[in-house]
């Protein structure tokens, strides 16, 4: 019984939220015309690109060491503010490249045609860089088991995000990829629950946390729009401008983690030398 309860709250969990992830096309599909969807839809596989690539394969790690952490007793919150801190500090730099570069990114990789995509993007980007703030709250439910919390704030989450976006399809696209963000904050909200519950994080904790990453995300967006004004201005948003950039960014973002004594910098070595050791 006690499987068939977890299993039932998984499958209705997920339901949820592939509902309230594919909600906004559908919505969108009867209110806008066919290309301003595209729009949203193409900004949005971008946006998300990256919290697929760094948390889905990360969270269930972290879920793993965590759930042994969290049998034996142990203190799970110096573990997840480390792969918070190292997460955000990769994620954020990314984000706020690719909304700076929105133009350039959406005319590389769609053609210029697709260009009106940019200003979507953009606001997908920093809804995003909301949401990675609680990202590995997935790992804490993966960890405790918690599936009735899971479930109580996915129906919570989405129940925001539905009013957002019947808010938005009053005005435009933009507005509802604008409003995003307030779902980001929610997100962000919502999630704190299972993460003081469970870990005893509070927001002071997850504020130091994220200074140093925030910093460095700061430093890494005002030089990028530094690099972009030294550029001929039809340079700035030329879909081939991304590959110089993105190889200078790759530079300065090194040399701000070692200016911050980033722990990931120790990190890297570490896995360096034992590379050059085999």
């Amino acid at each position: 019984r006690a499987v068939a309860s977890f299993g039932g709250l998984t499958s209705i969990e997920s339901v949820v939220s592939t509902l309230g992830s594919q909600l906004p096309q559908i919505l969108m599909g009867k209110v806008f015309a066919f290309d301003t969807v595209g729009y949203y839809v193409r900004s949005y596989r971008l946006a998300i690109m990256v919290q697929r690539l760094f948390l889905s394969s990360v969270n269930w790690v972290t879920g793993s060491e965590l759930g042994a952490m969290h049998r034996a007793g142990a203190d799970m919150r110096p573990l997840l503010i480390k792969v918070t801190a190292y997460t955000l500090v990769v994620a954020w730099p990314a984000l706020l490249f690719m909304a700076i570069e929105a133009y350039a990114v959406i005319g590389l990789l769609f053609g210029e045609k697709w260009l009106g995509a940019a200003p979507v993007l953009q606001a997908l980007c920093i809804a995003q860089l909301l949401q990675l703030i609680a990202g590995q709250a997935n790992a804490v439910y993966i960890a405790t088991g918690d599936v009735k919390l899971k479930l109580r704030n996915e129906v919570i989450l989405q129940s925001i995000a539905l009013a957002l976006l019947m808010l938005g399809l009053s005005h435009s696209v933009l507005a509802v990829a604008w409003l995003r963000v307030g779902f980001g904050a929610a997100h962000l909200l919502v999630h704190m629950t299972a993460l003081r519950r469970y870990v005893g994080l509070d927001f002071a904790t997850l504020g130091a946390t994220v200074a140093r990453p925030a910093a460095i995300s700061v430093l890494f967006g005002l030089t990028l729009l530094g690099l972009r004004q030294a550029l001929p201005e039809s340079w700035r948003d030329a879909p081939l401008s991304v590959f110089p950039l993105a190889a200078a960014m790759g530079l300065v973002f090194m040399l701000l983690l070692v200016v911050f004594r980033h722990p990931l910098v120790g990190e890297i070595t570490r896995l360096l030398d034992r590379r050059r050791a085999v």
